[in-house]
């Protein structure tokens, strides 16, 4: 198996062909880097640092040809991002590459609270390219190139408080902008319930892409789990229904991945 490379890699590698520029590397590279099985997410499950009552997940890596295909837009409840400030001041032109940078710190980690280091260390930030047009001064036609890695999601888990359900909000540094536009990561999975360290989580669908194999279910998406403790190596992980994530965790840390099966 090739090394797995974002779809960006990939489109970079498909460029125009009329002057012939795709050699035989290029087209090795692109079909071996999608050779199935092929992992879809990582991630992260640990106790909340602050109360230790309920969980958050880190996600450490998700491919984005099976996951939302949502607009990332301000009135999104769907999208893996959701914009929640457009900005001010933004200088009009259009930008590509943009880093949005994670938090420092976020519901008790970070700072003075919990390390960061604790958990695995600080979140690597994410890739946008956006368009600035009109003298508005704001970001709009927002479009996420990579997802970063150790980006908490939200949460709605109705026993977890207001406070704490908002997932990470990262910042941009644009030159020329009076108030830097930002960014929530919503997830391609979240926390919806929690009982006992048992967690409930829904997957997020890309139909755009997937068509009819959009949902996430038994005989196309592989669940494994791993503890990342010695103390205690309870744990597992299922779909329990379509679209719906079962993982159990009886320890501070526990990794799950996830992988698409080969299909008809």
């Amino acid at each position: 198996m090739g090394t797995l490379k974002t779809q960006k890699h990939l489109e970079d590698l498909l460029a125009d062909n009329s002057n012939k520029n795709i050699s035989a590397e290029d087209v090795r590279t692109i079909v071996t880097s999608n050779y199935q099985p092929q992992m879809i997410l990582a991630a992260f499950f640990t106790d909340n640092a602050t109360t230790n009552n309920y969980h958050k997940v880190r996600i450490m890596y998700y491919n984005t040809s099976y996951f939302s295909d949502a607009a990332i837009t301000s009135s999104s409840n769907t999208a893996c991002w959701k914009v929640t400030n457009t900005g001010v001041g933004v200088p009009d032109g259009t930008y590509t590459n943009q880093t949005l940078t994670p938090p420092a710190t976020y519901d008790g980690y970070g700072g003075t609270g919990y390390p960061w280091d604790s958990i695995g260390g600080v979140a690597f930030g994410a890739t946008f390219n956006f368009t600035v047009s009109g003298g508005s001064g704001q970001i709009s036609n927002v479009e996420c190139v990579t997802g970063g890695s150790g980006w908490m999601p939200r949460t709605t888990d109705p026993e977890v408080t207001a406070a704490s359900r908002p997932g990470m909000v990262g910042s941009f540094n644009l030159s020329g902008a009076s108030t830097q536009p930002t960014l929530e990561f919503m997830g391609p999975i979240y926390i919806t319930d929690e009982t006992d360290d048992v967690l409930l989580l829904d997957m997020t669908t890309n139909h755009t892409a997937q068509v009819n194999q959009n949902d996430h279910f038994g005989m196309n998406t592989l669940a494994q789990s791993s503890s990342n403790s010695t103390t205690d190596v309870s744990n597992s992980t299922y779909l329990s229904a379509p679209n719906v994530l079962y993982v159990e965790t009886s320890n501070r840390n526990t990794s799950v991945a996830l992988w698409r099966m080969p299909t008809p």
